[in-house]
C-alpha cells in the first residue's frame, strides 16, 4: 500500500496542521508559497527540474504528517532541496544552498549587527573582519538548522525517499493514444495540455489523494 496515498477527509480535516489551528485555506496558501519558493530557488541553483519536483513531493509529505505551525515552511523547503539534490545526483554544495537561499537575510543581519557596535565604519579592514566574523557566525546557524530539518523530512518520511512521479506514467498513456489512431487527436496538443494539468497537480496536495 502506497504510504504517501490519503483520504480528502484526512488531508483536509484531520492532518496535523488542522489539529495545530492552521485552515485549510491558510494551508493552501503556504503550500503555493512553498512550491514558488522551491522553483526560484531551484532555478538559481540551476538544478534538473525534476530536482526541483522531488523536492516539492517531499515538502508536500512533510506537510501531509507535521504540520508548519511548529516547523518553518522556509526552513522546511530549502532542506528538502538540499536532500532532493542528493536523491537525484544533483548535489548542490550546502554553502550554495545557504547562500542562494539566506544571501540577503545574511546581509540584513551584518548590517543590523554593525549598526550598535563600535567599530569604525571608515576602517574597511576592520570593517570587513567584522562582517565576515558575523556571516560566518550567522552562516554556521543557518547551516546547523538545516541539516536538523533535514533530519527531520527524512524521519517524518520514515526514510522511504522512493516518491513516485507521475510523468512515466503520462508518458505511456500519450504513447498508447497515439497509437490507436485516434481521428482528430492532436498529439502535440493533448500532450501540452496533458503537461500543464500534471504541473499544476503537483503544486498542490492533490497528488496525495
Amino acid at each position: 500500500m502506497n504510504q504517501w496515498c490519503f483520504s480528502r477527509q484526512a488531508l483536509e480535516l484531520h492532518s496535523p496542521s488542522r489539529r495545530y489551528g492552521i485552515s485549510l485555506s491558510k494551508d493552501s496558501q503556504l503550500c503555493s508559497q512553498y512550491c514558488s519558493y522551491l522553483r526560484q530557488l531551484g532555478s538559481k541553483l540551476r538544478l534538473p527540474h525534476l530536482t526541483i519536483v522531488k523536492a516539492t513531493m517531499f515538502c508536500h509529505c512533510f506537510d501531509a504528517r507535521q504540520s508548519f505551525a511548529k516547523n518553518d515552511w522556509h526552513t522546511v523547503a530549502t532542506a528538502c532541496i538540499f536532500l532532493a539534490g542528493k536523491v537525484e545526483d544533483s548535489l548542490r554544495f550546502l554553502k550554495d544552498v545557504l547562500n542562494v537561499a539566506f544571501g540577503n537575510e545574511i546581509q540584513d543581519h551584518i548590517v543590523n549587527q554593525m549598526v550598535p557596535s563600535t567599530i569604525n565604519p571608515l576602517d574597511m579592514r576592520e570593517r570587513d573582519e567584522f562582517c565576515r566574523e558575523k556571516g560566518r557566525v550567522f552562516n554556521d546557524q543557518k547551516r546547523k538548522l538545516i541539516i536538523a530539518a533535514e533530519r527531520l523530512v527524512l524521519k517524518t518520511m520514515r526514510f522511504n525517499l522512493d516518491v513516485q512521479l507521475p510523468y512515466r506514467t503520462l508518458v505511456a498513456a500519450l504513447r498508447r493514444l497515439s497509437e490507436e489512431k485516434i481521428t482528430g487527436f492532436r498529439l502535440p496538443e493533448v500532450t501540452n495540455v496533458a503537461w500543464s494539468l500534471v504541473e499544476e497537480l503537483l503544486r498542490t496536495l492533490l497528488w496525495l489523494q
